[in-house]
């Protein structure tokens, strides 16, 4: 059986995306308002620019991304929103054509750069930044998207405060953990099988298969790289690929690749399954859906057992 090998341009999103999200923090996750003129601002209509695609498909799930004009390559919206790079390179030229009354940032670990700072506030941007590195984060982002909007748009921050009960609601149940006498064995969650990339502890993936009560095989941190060796001497119990988009009558061990020929309990138990929703690597509101498929492929393991 041939391995299998993730597209070039999916493996590149895959990189950039998480390489985003494992290096965005800032010191307290709050918004951090630096708009100059707040007066100004209330009275224009909201225009929003996000830098993150966490962000992005936050605002997707709370019916804001309609007032999105400016974005990243890779932020999910159903928006035609204008593409002014990344954090890393933003085109500052479009960024400022584009007149932005709320510019919203994962920022990287060392935090914004003080010209972009100057650069928001020269032009009466609200700034507001987020860490978002676990499910801690996540829940933060949404209980405060609603205040991004207190002072410009209260109407608009009204209907938020609404979205944002019922995402949080919805969240708690979504991080519940297994029912009893559901399989919990040791899991390896893989964003790719050649090269074996995996998703360690401080990842908001891991946080979530543990919230469910499921130990992580890997003791790694972050997103890293494995060997075959290392996964062997692992010995997972159980395999779950990312693979956005997949079709759900792929074998698994196909999708696999060469881990599925290696010995090791996950495989000689057929316990491999597949995750495919395309929001998966984002540490966003879409954890309420990713935690609901993450949550019907275990219960799969448990019934192939039974």
């Amino acid at each position: 059986m041939a391995p299998h090998r993730p597209a070039g341009s999916t493996l590149l999103l895959v990189v950039a995306l998480l390489l985003q999200c494992i290096i965005g923090c800032t010191s307290d996750g709050a918004p951090d308002s630096n708009s100059n003129n707040p007066d100004s601002a209330s009275a224009a209509p909201v225009r929003l620019v996000s830098l993150s695609p966490a962000i992005s498909r936050t605002l997707v799930d709370f019916e804001l991304d309609q007032y999105l004009v400016g974005c990243t390559p890779f932020c999910p919206t159903a928006n035609d929103a204008t593409v002014i790079g990344d954090l890393h390179d933003v085109n500052h030229e479009r960024l400022i054509k584009l007149a932005p009354t709320h510019v919203l940032v994962q920022p990287p670990a060392g935090g914004l750069s003080d010209s972009f700072r100057e650069l928001a506030g020269r032009h009466g941007w609200a700034l507001h930044t987020w860490s978002l590195n676990d499910i801690g984060d996540i829940a933060a982002l949404i209980d405060t998207m609603p205040e991004v909007f207190a002072e410009s748009a209260p109407d608009l921050a009204d209907r938020a405060r609404q979205q944002a009960e019922e995402l949080s609601d919805r969240l708690s149940q979504a991080l519940r953990p297994l029912d009893d006498g559901v399989w919990r064995g040791r899991t390896l969650l893989l964003a790719g099988t050649d090269p074996v990339l995996v998703y360690g502890s401080d990842t908001y993936l891991d946080d979530l298969l543990r919230a469910m009560g499921v130990p992580n095989a890997t003791e790694t941190r972050h997103w890293s790289q494995l060997s075959m060796e290392d996964v062997t001497r692992l010995n997972p119990e159980a395999v779950i690929l990312l693979e956005a988009g997949a079709d759900e009558s792929t074998d698994p061990l196909e999708l696999a690749g060469p881990i599925g020929r290696l010995d090791i309990a996950a495989i000689r138990e057929n316990r491999v399954g597949v995750l495919t929703h395309p929001d998966a690597i984002l540490p966003s509101s879409a954890i309420i859906e990713v935690a609901a498929e993450l949550r019907a492929v275990l219960n799969g393991f448990n019934e192939a057992d039974s």
